[in-house]
């Protein structure tokens, strides 16, 4: 059995290095059924994180029972870190409830927590198959009557995706409104994961919230081009700077965030084609 569960995961290491190095991490959100008969592997705690342990592990169905338990829905770093696991089934009742089973035959189960993604562990081997219009249920609900839409999405580490009509045109069109603590007055810059810079020394900062500790500024940008479109649709932000210099707060956005921005602005332009044919 030992030798069994080093192959299998010896097997998930070369299927996952073999895979393309920026395939992105992608969060199932209302959709745990799309982890089922996928081997998983469940990623390391950073090390600051490591004596809170893992949450929302069981031994039972229900999801009652903490698996090797150091808390209070809290499970040791020791017993899940690097572990393999094949998602089998979820539960009709409460889908959010995942069945595991490791090579060895040990069954575990993990609960989805789709309010948290910080609480989402999980390297999946291969890709996922999203159903139609995943990303666009980031949207939060609003106006979206035959050709007339205005819908955005909640802050995605300070991005929030706008899709709606311009008020001069009365065009559809994208908007990305980006926002984090600086004291700059302009200029702002996406990094992609390409490698790829969009440099806007130009675009103003403006507005300011005070959360007693820094200032926020907010800008809109909108994306217009054919070039934009492509950039904003085929590649994942990694880091938003505003002014010369990043910030502790929002700067550097996480691979799965990052992928959910992404994903959100190709299904807008998706669903304006789809409107244009009205």
């Amino acid at each position: 059995m030992k030798n069994l569960s080093l192959l299998f995961a010896l097997l998930f290491s070369l299927v996952v290095s073999a895979q393309e190095t920026r395939r992105a991490e992608i969060f199932p959100n209302n959709h745990p059924e799309i982890l089922i008969g996928k081997t998983v592997k469940v990623k390391p705690l950073p090390e600051k994180f490591r004596d809170k342990g893992y949450p929302n592990f069981y031994t039972d169905a229900l999801a009652m029972k903490t698996y090797s338990k150091i808390d209070y829905k809290k499970s040791s770093a020791d017993s899940l870190e690097n572990k393999v696991f094949k998602v089998v089934s979820n539960d009709t009742k409460y889908p959010e409830i995942l069945k595991l089973e490791s090579a060895e035959g040990e069954i575990i189960y993990y609960e989805l927590n789709k309010y948290d993604k910080s609480e989402y562990y999980f390297e999946v081997e291969g890709d996922l198959d999203l159903p139609e219009g995943f990303y666009c249920e980031y949207f939060q609900p609003g106006l979206d009557e035959g050709k007339k839409m205005s819908k955005m999405t909640k802050s995605i580490w300070g991005v929030i995706v706008w899709l709606h009509n311009n008020i001069q045109t009365d065009k559809l069109e994208v908007d990305l409104m980006l926002a984090m603590p600086t004291t700059a007055s302009k200029g702002v810059t996406v990094i992609f994961d390409n490698g790829e810079k969009l440099e806007l020394p130009n675009i103003k900062l403006d507005g300011k919230l005070n959360d007693g500790s820094r200032e926020h500024k907010n800008c809109i940008y909108k994306i217009t081009t054919d070039k934009e479109k492509k950039l904003f649709t085929e590649n994942i932000i990694t880091t938003i700077i505003f002014g010369k210099e990043k910030t502790p707060v929002n700067s550097d956005i996480p691979s799965m965030h990052g992928e959910i921005i992404r994903g959100v602005v190709e299904c807008s332009f998706k669903t304006i084609e789809e409107k244009n044919k009205l």
